[in-house]
């Protein structure tokens, strides 16, 4: 490859990459619906149905709550029904056990939980819910928060451990090729794949745990990202990502989800 390579040359390699997500406007509120879409807050929990529980026995958080019913529609994805993410409330490590096995140990619901409420009916939530002793709380979400979506499109960043195989034999040229430095920090810039989403490409301050050999037919859920206007921060400004394989998305089967989250 010459030097001429430009970004006409980069998008062409890259286009068939592109994928929709869906964009999350966090804004702080108080005392949501229960039904709402929302970070924190009291979770949505059908009559007769049991709390989620750590393995300690501890009482589970509520990270985020997702009513797809006011979502945009996304491929594959429900058009109704409540999914939550709940972590452990006095957890360093927010529910993930970096010290063992890690990271093929992060698909075991131990100390998070990924439910899935097909059906909702407001009328039939319970409203008897476990509290947090708010000086014990390790949460990287601080406030209650009300969630907006919108649909946005995606390119694959170079932190996702496909970037190469889109990018093919050309990758190596590219990255050692002079007059190209300013370019690949321009789509750095612009393709970071930063910010809180459902679906689309993730984004890691250090690695993706993901590899051809590893969770490689794992794709990205939900993020959550470290925002100071949110309020939001995983330990030193780092990012949360939940995955699961696109199959499992099409059969509405949670229990099998990829956690994780790392920080500079």
């Amino acid at each position: 490859m010459q030097n001429t390579f430009d970004k006409n040359d980069l998008m062409r390699l890259l286009e068939p990459s592109k994928t929709n997500t869906i964009h999350i406007q966090a804004t702080v509120a108080q005392d949501l619906p229960l039904t709402a879409s929302k970070f924190i807050g009291k979770p949505y929990l059908p009559v007769g149905e049991s709390y989620p529980l750590a393995s300690d026995g501890t009482p589970l958080m509520l990270l985020a709550q997702i009513n797809f019913a006011e979502l945009p529609p996304l491929d594959d994805y429900p058009t109704e029904g409540i999914l939550q993410f709940y972590i452990h409330p006095y957890s360093d490590t927010h529910g993930v056990d970096f010290r063992r096995n890690y990271p093929e140990n992060t698909i075991e619901q131990k100390d998070f939980r990924v439910v899935f409420h097909e059906k909702v009916q407001a009328s039939q939530a319970q409203t008897a819910l476990p509290t947090f002793d708010a000086e014990r709380i390790i949460s990287p979400v601080f406030q209650e928060h009300a969630l907006q979506f919108s649909v946005g499109e995606e390119y694959v960043p170079s932190t996702d451990w496909r970037f190469e195989q889109y990018f093919g034999q050309e990758y190596f040229v590219f990255s050692n090729n002079q007059g190209t430095e300013e370019l690949w920090r321009d789509y750095n810039d612009h393709y970071n794949s930063s910010g809180h989403k459902i679906g689309g490409y993730a984004c890691f301050t250090q690695w993706d745990i993901r590899s051809k050999d590893l969770f490689s037919d794992y794709e990205l859920l939900l993020q959550i990202d470290s925002t100071e206007a949110d309020e939001i921060c995983w330990g030193d400004v780092g990012v949360g990502n939940f995955f699961i394989r696109r199959e499992d998305l099409r059969n509405r089967d949670f229990s099998k989800v990829l956690y994780t989250w790392d920080c500079c």
